[in-house]
């Protein structure tokens, strides 16, 4: 009886061990699976709000433009219209830029008035934030894409609605390195360390709300803990991009 005894808890001990495993690949495939449905249901929309928040750290491009909010809509597939709030020394400035067909206008910050600068398929010298943060639907879709170690970590209440939570890491370079384009070459330098990602995803598989931890461009390293927030909201409203009407 005590041999019996002492075989079955051996075959216990290593069905535990088989099992282990096998419920953490079941658990990885149940987070793919999540990743593909939302990034479906992200291409799927035909308009959405977007807010690109810096909640913890700074982010400061050029060595003197501070990034803090970028707030606005996107119409796929990729036309969008956001407002974008840097600080310049002690001077808060709003730029108001439009995008329709790869063509980018900013609303003059000083000239006053509605008039418009073309700041690209021309001589331009006027300077952006990269586009991966001026359209942060480019940096969303990548992260869908690309997440390393997908897990579904939980579910919580987010806006009263109750949202499945799925967490990861992200590696900068699958998406500076990747051919998107910037309107300045000289900040296209990937971040060497994978960001960690949490996203929060609504029940019909959309994103709606996602932070990104760590720095996602080269001259944002060793500056200190960094964390972007990216929401999403107003899904497949009647939304229309147009080219300014007063541009220079």
């Amino acid at each position: 009886m005590i041999r019996i005894a002492r075989w079955s808890a051996l075959l216990l001990i290593l069905m535990t061990l088989v099992a282990v495993p096998m419920r953490s690949a079941s658990a990885q495939d149940d987070a793919q699976a999540q990743l593909d449905a939302t990034a479906a249901a992200m291409l799927d929309l035909t308009s959405f709000h977007f807010k690109l928040e810096t909640t913890a750290g700074r982010s400061v491009f050029q060595e003197a433009f501070e990034l803090k909010v970028v707030e606005g809509d996107l119409v796929r597939p990729a036309n969008f219209q956001a407002a974008v709030e840097v600080k310049l020394a002690i001077v808060d400035l709003t730029l108001e830029v439009i995008s329709v067909d790869g063509n980018i206008w900013v609303k003059n910050p000083i000239g006053g008035g509605d008039s418009f600068i073309q700041v690209t398929g021309g001589d331009s010298d006027f300077e952006l934030p990269p586009m991966e943060l001026l359209n942060p639907d480019l940096l969303a879709q990548y992260a869908l894409k690309y997440l390393d170690d997908p897990q579904i970590a939980s579910t919580e209440e987010l806006n009263g609605q109750e949202m499945t939570v799925l967490t990861g890491t992200f590696d900068p370079s699958r998406l500076i390195g990747s051919g998107t384009p910037s309107t300045d070459d000289s900040m296209i330098g990937a971040a060497t360390e994978p960001l960690d990602v949490k996203m929060w995803i609504d029940d019909q598989n959309r994103l709606v709300q996602v932070d990104f931890v760590g720095p996602l461009f080269s001259f944002e390293e060793g500056s200190g803990r960094l964390v972007r927030r990216i929401t999403f909201s107003n899904f497949d409203e009647d939304v229309s991009i147009e080219p300014p009407a007063q541009a220079s």
